[in-house]
């Protein structure tokens, strides 16, 4: 198991959003570089970036950031946040190492084929509420079943990110029946997200 630190990019600094909701953000941080080299300097092993500009539509991203971590960190970066074409995939696979990976949600419901020989640095995103599949910045609750929707990624992808929207943010605890479910069912790595408040977690 590993323990993936993670730093949520909103407007340029360090942010946490309660459920992905804009107007509940509590800031942390105005130098993400400075966090990261700071995870970097305790030897994490993977670093878990979010931007959640991109990911919102604010009609900004915060892609210089990532470059400037990428620049002073040796961990592995995995990012994710508005990664919606193929193009963008692409994009940011050329800004990061060849050890990193991309999470994509809303780009894996046009399909990944195209994607393919990058598999190996491509992580699905599946943000789930009530077991439904929720994309577009979790704007949008689909009627794909979560764990089916998981099948049809097995060839596809390295694994999943799963997280439980309904916990997400407010550092309450996990919602382990989600997480089992979803964990048990899969046949591919799972990195869980949401909720996490602390070493018992």
């Amino acid at each position: 198991m590993h323990i993936l630190p993670a730093i949520d990019l909103l407007s340029g600094k360090v942010a946490r959003l309660t459920q992905g909701k804009l107007g509940s953000e509590k800031f942390y941080s105005n130098n993400p570089v400075e966090i990261a080299k700071k995870y970097d300097d305790f030897g994490i092993e993977i670093l878990h970036i979010i931007d959640l500009d991109a990911t919102l539509g604010t009609g900004k991203d915060n892609i210089e950031i990532l470059k400037a971590i990428r620049k002073v960190v040796n961990t592995k970066i995995y990012f994710g946040g508005g990664i919606r074409t193929y193009e963008k995939a692409r994009e940011i696979l050329k800004i990061l190492n060849p050890d990193d990976k991309i999470y994509i949600g809303t780009l894996a419901l046009k399909g990944i084929d195209e994607l393919s020989d990058v598999k190996e640095r491509l992580i699905v995103a599946i943000d789930s509420k009530d077991g439904k599949v929720a994309i577009k910045g979790w704007k949008e609750l689909t009627d794909y079943d979560t764990i089916k929707f998981m099948e049809n990624f097995y060839d596809k992808c390295f694994g999943f990110l799963f997280t439980d929207i309904g916990v997400e943010g407010m550092l309450k605890g996990i919602n382990f029946k989600n997480v089992k479910k979803v964990v048990k069912a899969s046949k591919l790595p799972v990195i869980v997200s949401g909720g996490i408040s602390n070493f018992d977690d």
